[in-house]
C-alpha cells in the first residue's frame, strides 16, 4: 500500500549538503516508511539568504543525484527562491495539485518506521485539515505566558504537518509580508505556517502534545547542529527565541486578527 496522495518536502541548507550522512539518513528513513509516499522532494533554494551562498551543481552530493537520476526511486530535488525554512511548502504549491497532500520534513532526523501511517490515520480518524506528530505552546517565559492564546498550538515541521496543499492558498503573500516586517520570521516557519492554518480556519491537531509528547524520529548527529547548539538551546539562547517568537505572534494577531479559532482534537 502507498499513500498515493501524500508526499514529503524536505528542507537542506549548505552544510547539510556538504556533511550529507544526516540529509541521507533522513531521505532513506522515509523511503522506509511503512506507508511509502507518492515522492519525496528535496528543496535547494538557488541562493540562501541566510548563507548569502549560492548552491551549485557540484554542491549536490552524488547519492542524491542519483536518486533524482532514478526512475526507480521517487526522490526529486526542487529549487527555487529563498523562503527560509518554509521554502518547501511554496515549492509543493509548483508540483501537486490540489487534492494532493504535502507533508513536511527535516533534514537531520531519523523518521521512526510508522511516522507518516500513524498521522494519517489521525488526520483522518479526527477529519483534520491539517496534522502533526507533535506540537507546543510558545510563550515570552516559561513561568508568565503573556499575550499568548493558550490554546493556539504551533505545529512543528520536524515532526510532519500533513495538509492538502489546498489549504496554502495564499501563502506566498502572506509570507512576504511577514518576513519583511517581522524579518527573523524567515527562520520560524513553524509559527507562521500554524497561524496561517489558524488564520484560514483550518481544524488543527496533533498527535502528541507538550514536552512529554512521542516524537516522530530519532536526532541525528550533524556537523552544522552542533555548531548551533550553543546559541539555540542554552539559557541565553531559549529567552531569544522565545522572545522573537512573541513578537512573530503580536505582529500576526494585530495584522491578522482570527475571528475563530476551531476547537483541537
Amino acid at each position: 500500500m502507498i499513500a498515493e496522495d501524500v508526499s514529503f518536502f524536505l528542507n537542506t541548507i549548505p552544510p547539510r549538503l556538504k556533511e550529507s550522512k544526516s540529509l541521507r539518513a533522513s531521505v532513506e528513513s522515509l523511503l522506509s516508511q511503512s506507508l511509502p509516499p507518492k515522492c519525496i522532494y528535496v528543496c535547494v533554494p538557488e541562493f540562501y539568504k541566510r548563507f548569502n551562498q549560492a548552491v551549485n551543481d557540484e554542491d549536490i552530493p552524488d547519492w542524491l543525484l542519483d536518486y533524482d537520476n532514478s526512475d526507480a526511486v521517487s526522490v526529486n530535488i526542487l529549487t527555487g527562491e529563498d523562503y527560509g525554512p518554509a521554502s518547501r511548502y511554496i515549492y509543493a504549491k509548483s508540483v501537486l495539485h490540489d487534492d494532493e497532500m504535502v507533508c513536511s520534513a527535516d533534514d537531520d532526523v531519523a523518521y521512526n518506521k510508522d511516522a507518516l501511517e500513524k498521522l494519517l490515520d489521525y488526520k483522518t480518524a479526527f477529519n483534520l485539515d491539517a496534522a502533526s506528530n507533535w506540537s507546543y505552546l510558545w510563550w515570552n517565559d516559561i513561568d508568565d505566558p503573556k499575550d499568548i492564546d493558550l490554546d493556539v498550538r504551533y505545529l512543528q515541521g520536524v515532526d510532519m504537518i500533513l495538509t492538502h496543499i489546498s489549504n496554502l492558498e495564499g501563502l506566498e503573500d502572506f509570507l512576504e509580508d511577514v518576513h519583511e516586517n517581522i524579518p527573523h520570521s524567515f527562520f520560524n516557519d513553524d509559527v507562521a505556517i500554524s497561524f496561517f492554518l489558524r488564520l484560514k480556519n483550518k481544524k488543527v491537531g496533533s498527535i502528541n502534545i507538550g514536552e512529554a509528547g512521542e516524537r516522530a524520529y530519532i536526532e541525528q548527529p550533524s556537523s552544522s547542529k552542533s555548531s548551533m547548539h550553543n546559541t539555540i538551546y542554552d539559557g541565553l539562547g531559549r529567552g531569544l527565541r522565545f522572545h522573537r517568537t512573541t513578537e512573530i505572534i503580536s505582529y500576526l494577531k494585530e495584522n491578522y486578527p482570527i475571528k475563530k479559532l476551531n476547537s483541537e482534537s
